[in-house]
């Protein structure tokens, strides 16, 4: 055993460890294959190192197999790189140079185990009086020369070309798992360099066996964590972590050395050991605060926005004022925030700013793989843990940040990658900032628990309101009904005596001429008069107290109540009100609910269409059976029309398209509540602001 067997073991065991770790750790895909090969075919490498150098002088043949072996691996390590890059790059330009490195690769394995590798690795040296080594000039083999030049420096060189020109290309997280890419490709390429240094008589012991192990670390490292750390912190930490505990194993061994005395010695060692990590931590610290003074700012502004956020009461505001501080502190090139809509049974989209060409989806599934992430993680997560086509043209250094109401997903927002000129952030998402997002997200949850409770309140408020002054006005409108019904009845009996009067007792004494235009007077009289009394009837039926029960009912009926107030309102604010309404269509429901919806839309409507310039005023109520067992209602205007960022939350609590001052948005919902209770659906069209609406309602008739 010597200490090359010990890197080699250790290099071996860490690839392999490796190796199977990114398999099973990650999702499945081309790129973490084939680093999966990588690291194996550096563990086969480090393996075979580990063996050949403890095979004594006499056993040359044996010596040669394991060099076969670790030739094996290093043979195949470079086309391996060279197709993760392209693969992790999207180089899809590459493939034919892929090709052309993996059937070079299979010549030199040929070569590497074609009679016992006499045209390849040629003979072995027994170098540092402890192991057999590969000696090229013994041989002076061209295929080797070939190999080594062609694969270890312009292969190697080409993929690490490739690898820089990714970088420069690329912004966010990318950009940050490309450095680790690099330090790690380096530090490999120093690794294998160093391990064929003593094959051409450069004996310079093979210690950098040990870096073929750190450097697939490196990079498994940058492909598992999706936040990492910055990587002027990663090596500012390794930096004091070797300085220091250069100083507490260094010190001692200088000291015994120099005067001797191993007790003090294995004494300071053991004290300064002690001290190590206390200094360690202190210095990190502090380090890191002079580097991510810019990070810690913004991620303290972060803080005191989302303690701040539970205060406000509207959801709405919540979302702009997000959108608002995200694009303050942190910067991001889009920014999207998402919300459960009740209508669409998705998520759509409700804030939205980009500084780049990116396409977010509009709506997003509720049962999408983003939403099924956050069911089960229910923590900010980075884009590439669901569909890559969830989020539209995303980047893939987007973090997602969800929030909950009720136990459930409310809602997420979206941050694409920070711009690099950012003057307030680091370039990336690093795990301080999940912390902190974490933090984001449970506050935002509670500000929109907050939301929804006051808005509930809110509601109950409203409709306990609503009922009392229904009730107050349906008592008033009684009333009112029954002081106007008895004198207009005593003038239409009048009317009719004095008619009768006029025929009978003054027929004799009055020409025909003057007696017909009396009597017709007469006539007109009594016919307004019991229109009013229809109106008047059509009212107190509106306006009494019903228990709910549903008989059947003649639509008819109906809608002769429903256009008996309406009419005479349509005609004084000068709006056409036109009527089509087929017979003998009868439903089982209650008529004072069925009127009160027709009313409810019919309000809507005469608003619309006076406070709309342009088009003829025309309101168009129709009944019709639409087959055997249902019937279609539309009320359809030539009003402003319904913006279509309303069109999905039109039936919602508190949303309107009057002013504050003349809409409350408790109406519709009412509507389609009554309407569901019937049996029916609600819906409309409408092409726009401007373009009218038609509602339309379903009912089933009764069999």
């Amino acid at each position: 055993m010597n200490i090359l067997s010990i890197l080699g073991t250790v290099t071996a065991i860490t690839n392999f460890g490796i190796s199977i770790f990114v398999l099973f750790r990650l999702k499945n895909s081309t790129h973490v294959r084939v680093f999966a090969a990588i690291a194996l075919a550096s563990g086969v490498w480090g393996l075979a190192g580990a063996v050949f150098s403890t095979i004594p002088k006499e056993s040359h043949d044996l010596a040669m197999f394991w060099w076969q072996v670790g030739y094996t691996g290093a043979i195949l390590t470079v086309p391996f790189f060279l197709h993760f890059i392209a693969s992790y790059l999207k180089l899809d330009n590459q493939k034919n140079v892929i090709r052309i490195v993996y059937f070079l690769s299979f010549l030199f394995l040929f070569f590497n185990w074609f009679d016992r590798s006499s045209l390849f690795i040629g003979d072995l040296q027994f170098v540092f009086g402890k192991f057999y080594w590969g000696d090229w000039f013994k041989r002076r083999g061209v295929i080797w020369l070939i190999f080594y030049i062609g694969f270890y420096w312009i292969i190697l060189g080409y993929s690490f070309i490739l690898l820089v020109r990714g970088y420069l290309k690329s912004t966010g997280m990318l950009r940050n798992q490309l450095k680790y890419f690099m330090l790690g490709s380096i530090i490999g390429w120093l690794g294998a360099e160093f391990q064929y240094l003593p094959t051409l008589r450069i004996y310079i012991f093979p210690y950098s066996m040990l870096l073929i192990g750190v450097y697939p670390a490196i990079w498994a490292y940058a492909i598992i964590k999706y936040h990492l750390m910055d990587i002027r912190v990663a090596i500012t930490r390794a930096g004091i972590f070797l300085t220091i505990y250069t100083i507490v194993i260094g010190l001692p061994l200088w000291f015994t050395y120099q005067f001797g005395g191993h007790f003090w010695a294995v004494l300071s060692m053991a004290i300064l050991a002690l001290a190590g990590p206390f200094i360690y931590d202190h210095l990190r610290q502090r380090v890191e605060r002079i580097l991510l003074r810019r990070q810690m700012e913004h991620q303290l502004a972060i803080r005191e926005f989302a303690e701040a956020l539970t205060k406000i009461k509207q959801l709405n505001m919540i979302f702009s004022k997000i959108k608002l501080k995200m694009e303050e502190i942190v910067g991001p090139e889009f920014i999207g925030i998402y919300t459960f809509s009740r209508t669409t049974n998705a998520y759509t989209l409700k804030e939205e700013h980009s500084t780049a060409d990116y396409k977010l989806n509009r709506v997003i599934k509720k049962d999408s793989s983003l939403a099924r992430v956050f069911n089960e993680l229910r923590q900010p997560i980075f884009s590439e843990l669901c569909d890559d086509k969830c989020l539209g043209d995303a980047a893939h250094e987007t973090m997602i940040i969800p929030f909950y109401a009720e136990g459930s997903l409310f809602g997420f927002i979206v941050l694409g990658p920070k711009m690099e000129n950012n003057p307030y952030t680091l370039d990336i998402y690093v795990q301080q900032d999940v912390g902190i997002f974490e933090i984001l997200s449970s506050q935002i949850s509670l500000a929109v628990e907050n939301c929804l409770f006051w808005r509930s309140e809110k509601i109950r408020a409203m409709k306990e309101e609503q009922i009392r002054r229904q009730k107050a006005m349906d008592h008033f409108s009684a009333s009112l009904a029954h002081e106007v019904d008895n004198p207009i009845f005593t003038v239409q009996c009048t009317a009719e005596l004095l008619k009768e009067t006029l025929v009978e007792e003054c027929s004799q004494h009055l020409q025909q001429e003057k007696l017909t235009p009396l009597t017709g007077e007469l006539d007109n009289i009594i016919t307004s008069i019991k229109r009013i009394s229809r109106i008047v009837k059509s009212v107190r039926e509106f306006s009494a107290q019903t228990d709910g029960e549903f008989t059947e009912i003649s639509m008819n009926d109906v809608a002769y109540s429903f256009t008996s107030i309406l009419g005479p309102q349509a005609k004084y604010d000068g709006i056409i009100f036109e009527k089509h309404i087929e017979s003998d269509i009868f439903v089982n429901g209650n008529k004072i609910h069925l009127v009160e919806i027709f009313m409810n839309l019919a309000v809507n409507a005469l608003h619309a269409v006076k406070n709309h310039t342009g088009n003829d005023k025309k309101i168009i109520f129709s009944i019709a059976k639409t087959d055997k067992d249902k019937c279609l209602i539309s009320l359809a205007d030539d009003g402003y029309g319904i913006d279509e960022d309303l069109a999905g939350d039109i039936f919602l609590d508190f949303v309107t398209t009057k002013p504050p001052t003349e809409g409350s948005g408790m109406g519709l919902p009412r509507v389609k509540n009554m309407v569901e209770k019937h049996g029916g659906k609600i819906w409309f069209e409408s092409k726009g602001k401007g373009k009218g609406t038609t509602f339309f309602i379903e009912l089933p008739l009764l069999n």
